[in-house]
C-alpha cells in the first residue's frame, strides 16, 4: 500500500509574490552576487522570502503596509530541509512578533518589551515549557494595557557610554548605500567628521543626533517601516534564533540596528538630505549587507544592558 507523502505549511508574504511578478530582474550590488528570492525549508515548515540586502526588496517591502500579508499552502517536505523548528522556537518567535507589532507602544517601547520577554525566556528555556512563553507575553501585554510597561521604560537610566561606543563604531564603517551622489558625499563627510572628533565633541554630536527626529517623522508618514523591518527579522531570521543563550545578543542586534539607522538618517538630515522613500530603504539595505562583516561596538559588554541603553 502506497504511503502518502506528509505535507507541511508553506508561507509566502505579499512582497515575495510581487517580486515573482517582476519582469525586469534587479541588478543592484546584492543581486549581482546572489538572487534576492530565497526559500527557507525546515522539515515541518517552509517560508518563501527575499534578501533585504537587495535595494529593490528594501524599497518594496519596508514601505508597504501589506508586505507581510501571508499566503499559505500545503507542500511536501523539501529536499535538504533543515531539522524541524521546535515548538519552543516557534512560540518565542511568535511572542516577539506579538510585542514588536503591538500598536499601543512606540518603537522604543516595543523593543524594550521584547528585551524583557527574551530575558525571561532565556532564564526558563531549559524547562522547554510552552505555557511559560504564552504566560510571559500575556503578562507583558497586560502591562501594556495598564501602562506599567511604559512607566518602567521611562524609568530606564540613561547610559551614554554604549551610545558613544556605537556612534564611534558607525563613524568607522564604510557606507556603500545606493544613494544619490549628493547624499552619498554628504553622509561620507559627516561620518569622517565624527571619526576624528574627540570624546567630548562626540558627546555633543550624540546630543545633537538625539534631538533630531528626522527618521521618526518619516516613520509617521510610513508607519510600516519599523514594523515590517521587525517582522522581516522574525520571519526571515526566525528571530531570536535557536539557541536561548544567544537571546540577549539577538535583542542587542535589534537595538543596534534601530539606533544606528536613526543615526545615519540624522546625519543625512543635518546635511540637508532629509530621509525620503529612496535614501531610507537604501540605508536599510546597505546596513543589512554589511551586517555579517560588522562587529558590535561592545561585544564584551552585557548585551541586554547595551541594547536597553541604546533605547533610553
Amino acid at each position: 500500500m502506497k504511503t502518502e507523502t506528509p505535507l507541511i505549511d508553506s508561507y509566502s508574504p505579499e512582497f515575495v509574490l510581487r517580486l515573482h511578478e517582476m519582469k525586469t530582474p534587479c541588478t543592484c550590488e546584492s543581486c549581482q552576487k546572489e538572487p534576492a528570492l530565497s526559500q527557507l525549508n525546515w522539515a515541518n515548515e517552509s517560508r518563501h522570502s527575499a534578501r533585504l540586502e537587495c535595494d529593490h526588496v528594501a524599497r518594496d517591502m519596508l514601505l508597504d503596509p501589506q508586505s507581510f500579508v501571508l499566503h499559505s499552502a500545503k507542500i511536501p517536505v523539501q529536499e535538504g530541509a533543515m531539522e524541524p523548528l521546535s515548538g519552543w522556537h516557534r512560540a518565542v518567535n511568535q511572542g516577539c512578533i506579538n510585542l514588536l507589532i503591538c500598536g499601543e507602544l512606540n518603537t522604543e517601547e516595543k523593543l524594550y518589551a521584547t528585551g524583557v520577554f527574551l530575558s525571561k525566556m532565556q532564564r526558563v528555556a531549559g524547562d522547554n515549557d510552552l505555557n511559560a512563553v504564552s504566560e510571559c507575553w500575556q503578562q507583558l501585554l497586560e502591562m501594556v494595557e495598564n501602562g506599567a510597561l511604559r512607566q518602567q521604560f521611562r524609568q530606564l537610566p540613561e547610559i551614554e557610554t554604549y551610545k558613544l561606543e556605537q556612534l564611534r563604531h558607525i563613524s568607522q564603517q564604510p557606507v556603500d548605500a545606493a544613494l544619490d551622489p549628493l547624499s552619498a558625499m554628504a553622509l561620507t563627510l559627516k561620518l569622517n567628521e565624527l571619526n576624528v572628533l574627540s570624546d567630548d565633541y562626540l558627546t555633543d554630536s550624540l546630543h545633537e543626533i538625539k534631538q533630531d527626529n528626522s527618521l521618526a517623522l518619516f516613520a509617521e508618514v510610513h508607519p510600516s517601516l519599523w514594523t515590517n523591518y521587525f517582522i522581516y527579522r522574525c520571519y526571515h531570521d526566525v528571530f531570536p534564533g535557536r539557541d536561548p543563550q544567544n537571546y540577549s545578543h539577538a535583542f542587542m542586534s535589534l537595538c543596534v540596528d534601530y539606533f544606528s539607522l536613526n543615526v545615519l538618517c540624522s546625519l543625512l538630515a543635518q546635511s540637508d538630505c532629509p530621509p525620503d522613500e529612496d535614501n531610507v530603504p537604501a540605508l536599510f539595505a546597505d546596513w543589512r549587507r554589511t551586517a555579517l562583516q560588522r562587529d558590535s561596538a561592545a561585544l564584551s559588554a552585557d548585551p541586554l544592558l547595551m541594547g536597553l541603553s541604546l533605547l533610553s
